[in-house]
């Protein structure tokens, strides 16, 4: 007897939007996450090309620590729209629409990082300092 089963994979990939291609792609388990795949998207594109000069921009998925801190390794760019709770306590302090946070690196936050030398450097920097721009879309909120 043969049993009905879904098949399940998690696509990925990097896409220059200037010349809509796809630079780097990869189908994978469902186990695999996402911060992962960018982690190595990265890794590959900087293979290929000089990273200083590309920024990567992410939706809400990718506010993770470890991919800013892996980008800032790679010392390139990145733009990532933020969920309205993350950084939130930091944000209701800046006193503009645009400024500098520094997010402590603690523990709990590094304990995340699979590669031990991003955790290292990452653990020496003690911080990260990230630009948040708080824009108005045009929705209910910024």
């Amino acid at each position: 007897m043969l049993k009905e089963k879904r098949i399940r994979a998690r696509v990925s990939c990097f896409l220059d939007v200037h010349s809509k291609h796809i630079l780097t792609a990869k189908i994978v388990e469902t186990t695999v996450n996402e911060i992962d795949l960018a982690i190595e998207h990265l890794k590959n594109i900087n293979e290929r090309f000089n990273i200083e000069k590309l920024i990567t921009v992410y939706n809400r998925v990718y506010a993770s620590i470890k991919l800013m801190a892996k980008t800032m390794d790679l010392n390139s760019k990145f733009l990532i729209r933020l969920p309205k709770n993350v950084f939130k306590h930091l944000i209701k302090q800046m006193k503009t629409n645009d400024e500098i946070i520094k997010i402590n690196l603690t523990n709990n936050r590094l304990s995340h990082f699979r590669d031990k030398n991003l955790r290292e450097k990452t653990r020496k920097m003690g911080r990260l300092e990230i630009r948040i721009a708080i824009v108005d879309i045009g929705n209910k909120e910024p």
